[in-house]
């Protein structure tokens, strides 16, 4: 995560509850730059109280990993998921 963004995940978690700050931090990581890695236009999916985030973990660094398992997400079968954000 880019300087930038990291101020904005900063202001945000100032003002809003952890649970939500970090949904939203994970999704900036995840999210893919305009050119590199590739993204999804359907980037999510909810079921089985699970949610997952379409993009394959082996373009993500140790660190944005490490700190994706820190915020709830897992990293498996070339995507990320979540039983933190699911939908019970």
């Amino acid at each position: 995560m880019n300087m930038e963004t990291a101020r904005a995940v900063d202001v945000l978690r100032a003002n809003i509850p952890e649970t939500w700050a970090d949904l939203i931090e994970a999704l900036v990581i995840m999210a893919p730059p305009p050119e590199g890695r590739p993204g999804s236009d359907l980037p999510t999916h909810c079921g089985h109280d699970v949610l997952t985030v379409m993009t394959d973990p082996v373009w993500y660094t140790a660190t944005e990993i490490e700190r994706l398992e820190e915020l709830g997400f897992n990293a498996e079968d070339g995507v990320f998921s979540s039983s933190r954000f699911g939908s019970a």
